[in-house]
């Protein structure tokens, strides 16, 4: 499988998509390190008015220019909120975020799944729309790995972490911050 660098202006180091991302935001969407994203997903969304005659945006948006000059604009429809995905985040294929989300250090998103809410740090969601199934680590790892934040290490240090044994990943990340 070929990965891919998403054409965002903030994306952290050793982040990668499978083929089809599609960002809706791509000034304002934030990436961090070391995340994750699956093929064919989709991180943000416009929105229509519910509560207007029509949510099309024909009738309110100018740039269409479809309505007329008396007809009162509604152009802030068209503004589309940023997500923000932290680090260390996998998200499945298939995967539809909604606009101004904000996806935790460590989540990860099942395939399929519609995150219209805020994910916290290490916590696995799935389903449409999204709901927590569990958490990676027990809250007090969650709050060391949280302080630690590995993926702002140097990359020689990075390299050095035993990925396989969570403990003595710690161990090792409590070292380098502590020297």
């Amino acid at each position: 499988m070929a990965l891919f660098v998403p054409k965002i202006d903030h994306i952290g180091k050793q982040s990668y998509s499978a083929p089809d991302l599609y960002v809706a935001n791509p000034k304002q969407t934030v990436i961090g390190s070391f995340t994750s994203i699956g093929s064919r997903v989709r991180i943000g969304h416009g929105t229509h008015p519910q509560d207007y005659l029509s949510t099309s945006p024909y009738l309110y948006l100018d740039r269409l220019e479809y309505k007329t000059s008396q007809t009162p604009s509604h152009n802030e429809w068209e503004e589309l909120a940023p997500v923000w995905i932290g680090s260390d985040v996998w998200i499945g294929d298939e995967v539809l975020i909604k606009n101004g989300v904000t996806i935790g250090h460590g989540a990860i998103i099942g395939a399929k799944s519609l995150v219209t809410k805020d994910v916290p740090p290490y916590a696995v969601v799935v389903g449409v729309p999204a709901k927590i199934l569990r958490y990676r680590f027990a809250p007090e790892i969650i709050k060391k790995l949280l302080k630690l934040k590995w993926w702002s290490l140097p990359n020689y240090q990075i390299k050095q972490i035993p990925y396989d044994d969570v403990a003595a990943a710690i161990q090792k990340m409590e070292e380098f911050r502590n020297k």
